[in-house]
């Protein structure tokens, strides 16, 4: 599927975004067990991972300004482990707690990450 969205766009319980190409202008939200799968995912806004819901496999390109908000997310194994296929961006902002996204690659070099004064990222995996 081949989603836009312009307006708000959750997914809750179980569901995934699977493979889908979408194209997020304003705010997604995954929340509970579920997961953004294989989607390829462009940001132009913000999107929140809570409870333990994660970015799987997904490609998320973060465009400039825009926010991926794992701060609320425990991780799927409720152990605050965070999973990213990968996130691209000239300027990244990842607000995470209790770990920055696990097996994520970055792309372009250049990495810059927003991480709430209360939390320190416990290792720098998936950085340059």
């Amino acid at each position: 599927a081949s989603i836009t969205n312009n307006n708000n766009l959750s997914f809750y319980n179980a569901s995934t975004a699977d493979n889908a190409s979408i194209t997020n202008n304003k705010y997604i939200a995954f929340g509970d067990a579920s997961t953004a799968g294989n989607a390829s995912i462009t940001n132009n806004y913000h999107i929140l991972f809570r409870d333990t819901s994660t970015a799987g496999n997904a490609s998320i390109t973060n465009n400039s300004g825009s926010v991926i908000d794992f701060s609320e997310s425990a991780g799927a194994a409720n152990d605050g482990a965070l999973t990213a296929g990968s996130i691209a961006a000239p300027a990244i902002s990842i607000w995470a707690r209790g770990s920055s996204p696990s097996g994520a690659i970055i792309r372009p070099p250049e990495f810059r990450a927003s991480f709430p004064t209360a939390v320190r990222p416990a290792t720098n995996a998936g950085r340059p």
